[in-house]
């Protein structure tokens, strides 16, 4: 790594650390204080929210990004460009996440306004974080997400502790997130954007305005939509069949079942940031030479991430009753699940690189296919398992999608369709064997 690249990583680690902390937090304040029930409610809120938030985005940080860093046009333009395209898709994501709730979880109206509000502000900010990145504003993506992450933590914790209940929770978050766009703003400000320009970038000319200016105009938003488009969808489909579980399992079992599974998933969703941060650091730097990328880069990638994912795999099951009970509090169940879920996030690392490497070489439709897979097999899986084995077989299924995904990365990808399968299988199963090696008494 150069100079850049390793400043953008120290920054974009905190960055990554402050929000993912910050969420874990929440979750932690949310579990203790409305108990299992309660805490499974928020899951599924959370869940829906994030399947919804990923169609508002609609690709437009990663989108943002390769444009800026490829300077396919004025800053100004491409972020307008960009945002134009998350409004109109916020609302209706807004709408639709209205209207899918109370398939999952009811009584829960107040707090899903509030929520799907917080999505729409989070879309948004997200495409300006894209664009602070590729200015290398990493110090200044770092500070607003920490000013919405601390004023989301400190608004929750008083409101909980003042015997708030969900929606009074629901406001809070809402609350951080609008905070946290007006940072993002002002970081954009810093960075050398023209807010005003931006905001003369949001609207799309018509389509059939005759002159050859709005024409071209037209083709670039056309541009950001299109390829937003199989971004977002490989998006949606990643969030599925990583958090299809949790919905699924509202579906058959009660708010308390889930509430304990989710509490160990998120666990080992912080685990699984270690990765992400490396691999969003050098993505920039990935996508500007994608021509030299191919299947060796995700080999290499693979095993360095894969020997991590084992370690980390191992020390979580060692540890994970008593990490369980100082975390959440000995009343919770769901600790007996950390080793399994821990197991298929090892294996989900391999899935963090084949993901970048594939939004470097703009192959996002391929993408989308394999996480669609992906998606449907674990969905599938799932109605089958949870019936009959309830919470484990959803843990189990979880595992087993990401291997398959996996494997569908290394038979998409040139240099690695023979090996790539191989080196997959073989590092979920010494993960597995060092796990139940771990987990025994």
């Amino acid at each position: 790594m150069n100079r850049r690249t390793l400043g953008g990583a120290f920054w974009l680690t905190a960055t990554q650390v402050t929000q993912r902390g910050g969420a874990f937090l929440l979750a932690i304040l949310a579990a203790r204080f409305l108990a299992e029930e309660g805490f499974g409610r928020f899951s599924v809120l959370w869940t829906v929210m994030g399947l919804a938030f990923v169609a508002a985005e609609w690709g437009q940080q990663v989108w943002v990004t390769r444009a800026l860093g490829r300077e396919s046009g004025p800053p100004e333009a491409v972020l307008g460009r960009s945002l134009g395209v998350v409004i109109r898709r916020s609302l209706m994501a807004f709408a639709v996440y209205i209207l899918v709730v109370p398939l999952f979880v009811k009584g829960t109206t107040s707090a899903s306004f509030w929520i799907g509000g917080a999505l729409v502000l989070n879309a948004l900010g997200h495409a300006g974080r894209g664009a602070l990145r590729a200015k290398d504003a990493w110090r200044e993506e770092f500070l607003a997400m920490a000013a919405e992450r601390s004023a989301m933590l400190a608004l929750s914790a008083a409101a909980l502790a003042l015997g708030g209940g969900l929606a009074m929770l629901a406001a809070c978050i809402f609350l951080g997130q609008l905070l946290g766009l007006s940072a993002v703003l002002r970081a954009l400000r810093g960075a050398g954007f023209r807010l005003k320009a931006v905001r003369e970038s949001l609207g799309i000319p018509a389509r059939k305005s005759g002159t050859k200016n709005d024409a071209d105009a037209f083709g670039e938003y056309g541009k950001a939509g299109r390829d937003g488009f199989w971004l977002m969808l490989s998006s949606f489909a990643a969030v599925a069949y990583v958090r299809g579980d949790i919905l699924m399992l509202s579906l058959f079992r009660d708010s308390a079942t889930v509430g304990a599974y989710a509490a160990a998933a998120n666990i080992v969703l912080v685990f699984g940031f270690l990765p992400q941060v490396v691999l969003w650091a050098v993505f920039p730097e990935l996508s500007g030479r994608r021509d030299e990328l191919d299947g060796r880069w995700l080999l290499r990638a693979w095993k360095g991430l894969g020997i991590a994912g084992i370690l980390g795999a191992a020390l979580l099951t060692v540890f994970s009753r008593p990490l369980f009970a100082w975390v959440y509090g000995d009343t919770f169940e769901g600790a007996s699940r950390l080793p399994v879920l821990a197991v298929g996030e090892s294996i989900n690392f391999l899935n963090y690189a084949g993901g970048v490497f594939f939004w470097s070489v703009d192959r996002e439709r391929r993408l989308a296919k394999i996480m669609l897979g992906g998606a449907a097999f674990n969905i599938f899986a799932n109605f089958l398992a949870i019936p009959a084995f309830g919470a484990d077989g959803a843990a189990w299924t979880t595992a087993i999608t990401y291997l398959l995904v996996a494997v569908g990365y290394a038979r998409a990808t040139p240099g690695a369709r023979q090996t790539g399968p191989r080196l997959a299988v073989g590092l979920a199963v010494v993960s597995a064997l060092v796990s139940l090696v771990g987990a025994a008494p």
